[in-house]
């Protein structure tokens, strides 16, 4: 048995204290009721909003007749001219002032 190469004998021990708080990684079962819970005023009880229970929400589609409802596909990087319209856009540089018009 080979004894340890120290100076001097070691006189103390010191070990890592325990964990003063629980692991915060364990799930626990908690009750939503014990977080908060909504109580609704006297003024929410007296002025219910009407839900709309109608399956169209006022839009009248016919199926029948696609070509009605038909909306063309626009590149997102093109710009239809009418969307240009009365649009100036004025960018400042160092060399001047750029204006980009219709």
């Amino acid at each position: 048995m080979s004894k340890p190469k120290f100076v001097s004998t070691i006189r103390y021990h010191n070990s890592l204290p325990k964990i003063p708080v629980e692991c915060k990684h364990l799930r626990f079962v908690v009750e939503m009721d014990d977080f908060s819970s909504y109580v609704p005023t006297t003024l929410e009880d007296s002025f219910k909003l009407p839900l709309p229970n109608d399956p169209t929400f006022g839009v009248n589609a016919d199926t029948s007749l696609p070509e009605v409802f038909y909306t063309p596909k626009i590149d997102p990087s093109s710009t239809i001219p009418k969307d240009l319209f009365d649009v100036t856009q004025k960018l400042s540089s160092t060399t001047g002032t750029i204006q980009i018009q219709p």
